[in-house]
């Protein structure tokens, strides 16, 4: 009962939230300059951004000298904004968006400033993270605006926003990697000759950690997630972070988000050995720089991963099947996988359930199958190979 009210109580929410957008367009919305900017709307995760990177550096020369605002979430604003790539960045709070009215109408009048002349929504669907880059297609008009088109039919709703694109790019196929993607979203700008690499982040041009330079070789363990279904246990990072430092003698680094303190303190005091814990000290374009300048990374299925690639860093991921395929690991246009992130898994025939899963433990606690049973012996050799080192030591 108290289910059923609360989904009915949200239904009437999101058509709040879409009558909003229809009236703010009509009644409020600034008219579209022809000369205006390309908005680009990308308010999604880490590892969206990070594998979109190389897609984004294409855009400045394909839309010069127009001005290229970024709508972001701000988990990641800073860095989008480090990588020099958009005029301006507007931080956006997903959450925010489609759970408060003032912030949500607030949003609305900052982006419409803007006055675009074009708008760009490469979110592949669009309706994550909460529909928050679809509220803007319906709310901030432009003389062009394009985006996916959606594979489901989603009724009247639908095809009233469809009605709002100008152009709708076909995806290949359901099941090509997220990189691969970017690519044909990018051909269909009219950039013919561009195929898709692997994800990079540029170099940020100025020091960001006076006070933190690391004289010693040191190595990364991200433990945390956006879910504890997806973390591997601190139990295997900090059995793992002892085998690494007793091969290498390289320092250890814990790195994670405020909210990860917890669990990277846990595996700290699990090692048995000096490690730095950064969880929370770092703003995200400064530990990305951390990331750039380690031997190796150990993170889980995050967007850190994605990061841990794009600077050429060793990484090695702990992998899941909830989107196996989709982000990670990476494709090439051959169709074949890329090396770093190097992603360890545990196969099993329910992969791509889209972490719906089918045999976690009912009352919620830990990771899923998939990543439980991963192995530290198994994420050891992987390293092995990434760092060509001895097999060895074990537990």
């Amino acid at each position: 009962m108290v289910k059923g009210l609360s989904a009915w109580l949200i239904e009437i929410r999101n058509r709040g939230f879409r009558t909003c957008d229809y009236v703010f367009r009509r009644l409020m919305a600034r008219s579209p300059r022809a000369d205006g900017p390309v908005l680009v709307l990308r308010p999604d995760g880490i590892g969206d951004f990070v594998i979109w990177c190389d897609t984004a550096r294409e855009l400045r020369a394909l839309y010069a000298p127009r001005k290229i605002v970024l709508a972001a979430s701000h988990v990641y604003a800073r860095l989008a904004e480090r990588t020099g790539y958009f005029d301006q960045v507007i931080p956006i709070d997903t959450l925010a968006v489609r759970r408060s009215f003032f912030y949500h109408f607030k949003t609305l009048l900052m982006l419409s400033r803007v006055q675009p002349a074009i708008i760009l929504h490469p979110v592949m669907h669009r309706e994550q993270f909460y529909g928050t880059s679809e509220t803007f297609v319906r709310a901030i008009p432009a003389r062009t605006v394009i985006g996916w088109s959606l594979e489901t039919s989603g009724g009247w709703r639908q095809k009233r926003d469809d009605a709002l694109y100008t152009l709708l790019v076909q995806r290949d196929y359901a099941g090509k990697a997220v990189n691969l993607h970017n690519a044909t979203f990018l051909r269909a700008l009219g950039v013919a000759d561009y195929v898709a690499g692997l994800p990079r982040l540029p170099r940020f041009p100025a020091p960001l950690e006076p006070d933190r330079s690391r004289k010693h070789a040191y190595f990364v363990l991200f433990p945390a997630a956006g879910s504890s279904q997806r973390c591997w246990s601190a139990d295997c990072f900090a059995d793992f972070g002892r085998r690494l430092y007793a091969a290498t003698g390289w320092c250890v680094v814990l790195a994670g988000a405020r909210s990860d303190q917890p669990v990277c303190e846990d595996v700290r005091r699990l090692l048995c050995v000096d490690a730095e814990n950064l969880a929370g000290q770092l703003m995200l374009p400064a530990l990305t720089e951390v990331i750039r300048g380690a031997r190796f990374l150990l993170a889980n299925e995050t967007g850190i991963a994605h990061i841990g690639g794009a600077c050429l860093t060793p990484t090695v991921c702990v992998l899941g099947g909830g989107h196996y395929g989709e982000f990670l690991p990476y494709k090439l246009p051959d169709d074949t996988d890329a090396s770093n992130p190097v992603c360890v898994t545990h196969p099993m025939p329910c992969f791509g359930c889209g972490w719906q899963c089918l045999y976690r433990d009912p009352a919620g606690v830990g990771p899923v199958p998939c990543i439980a049973r991963i192995s530290v012996d198994e994420v050891w050799a992987a390293t092995c190979r990434q760092l060509h080192l001895t097999v060895g030591p074990s537990a």
